[in-house]
Formats: C-alpha cells, sequence, structure tokens
C-alpha cells in the first residue's frame, strides 16, 4: 500500500465508487472534501492502483484539526495497515503542526466507529445533535496532547 498526497479527484472517484459503508457518504457534500486538501495534512491509501481511503487533518484554529477519513470498500482487506498509518500519521501531523488538540466526529448511528477512535487513542466527549443539514448526530471524539 502507498500513501499518496490527497487529491480532489481522489474523493471524486471514490465516491464514484462503492463506499465501505453508506453511511461513510459525506452529508455535508462533496464540494465540502475539497476544504480538507491541506497540504501535507491529507492523504489518500492507495493498493495496486486501487483507491482503498482517503484521510486526514483540516486545521481549525492555531493548536486544533479535525480529523476525518473515507473509506472504499476495499478497506476491510486493509483495516489494520490503515488504522496504524491513520494512527501514526495522526501524531505525526500534530507535531508537525504544533496541534494539542485533534477531534473527530463520528456519525452515531456507526457505533463500530467507537473502536476505530479507541485504536486511535481518541475519548469520547460527547453527542452534538442534529450537527449536519440533514439533522444527523454526531459523537465527538479527541486527541489531546498529554503534555506542553
Amino acid at each position: 500500500m502507498i500513501l499518496a498526497p490527497f487529491e480532489f479527484e481522489h474523493a471524486e472517484a471514490l465516491l464514484a465508487e462503492n463506499l465501505n459503508d453508506d453511511r461513510n457518504r459525506p452529508s455535508f457534500g462533496l464540494e465540502m472534501l475539497e476544504l480538507f486538501a491541506a497540504p501535507d495534512m491529507a492523504f489518500t491509501f492507495i493498493d495496486h492502483g486501487h483507491l482503498i481511503a482517503i484521510s486526514g487533518i483540516q486545521p481549525l484554529w492555531p493548536g486544533v484539526g479535525e480529523a476525518w477519513l473515507m473509506a472504499s470498500d476495499k478497506l476491510d482487506a486493509h483495516k489494520v495497515a490503515v488504522a496504524r498509518i491513520c494512527r501514526r500519521w495522526m501524531r505525526k501531523i500534530a507535531d508537525e503542526q504544533d496541534l494539542h488538540r485533534v477531534q473527530a466526529h463520528m456519525k452515531s448511528d456507526w457505533p463500530e466507529l467507537w473502536r476505530w477512535a479507541r485504536f486511535l487513542g481518541m475519548e469520547y466527549e460527547g453527542t452534538v445533535r442534529q450537527m449536519t443539514p440533514d439533522r444527523q448526530s454526531y459523537d465527538m471524539f479527541s486527541w489531546v496532547r498529554k503534555w506542553v
């Protein structure tokens, strides 16, 4: 598997194929994904020419970023590798960008994501109700730097 810099075309291609779960379809619209292409903070996972996932951290304000991921139906064969890379890169990006907090909103109707968040070292903070235009609720998880 290779990790390539994220490009908006990767998101378009991923959405044109099968996602790993339809709940992974962004409720805020494809055009918002273009904003997530922060240089050196967003990546595409590719295996033998197939898009596996796109992921990254979107800076919100100094010291804080929002982690995100969207995966194809090919993720199942690569779950462990993608999870390990995400955990390593989340910390690397946090160090390079001087982030003291990385947070992630994960759909409340997708309880399997709790396991993913815990693997990344994130803690549950609460539920954000009716967060999206279609009134979906999301659970907030965060990883906070334990040192100064």
